[in-house]
């Protein structure tokens, strides 16, 4: 799979970052777990379900939701990413 995903100013597939997932020894980015949002199951659309897994910026401690869909024949499609910028301390 070509398709990028942009995680905290770089650019990672979607196969590096489920290597990610299964080592989390990435220096730049930490997998914090995985979460089933929505499963369709039914006779007009083809079965999917759709996951949230998220990840923190080592350096900062800033957030990103990786939004994807898992299709019954191993198809994996990029939904989109939601970034969360940590607040900074007040002087």
């Amino acid at each position: 799979m070509k398709e990028k995903v942009r995680l905290f100013g770089k650019k990672y597939t979607l196969p590096e970052l489920q290597e990610v997932v299964k080592t989390n020894d990435n220096p730049d980015i930490e997998y914090l777990g995985e979460d089933l949002d929505y499963i369709c199951d039914n006779s007009t659309v083809e079965f999917f379900e759709d996951y949230r897994i998220s990840f923190r910026r080592r350096k900062t401690g800033d957030l990103a939701d990786l939004y994807i869909r898992r299709y019954g024949n191993n198809r994996i499609e990029l939904l989109y990413v939601y970034h969360i910028q940590r607040k900074k301390a007040k002087p």
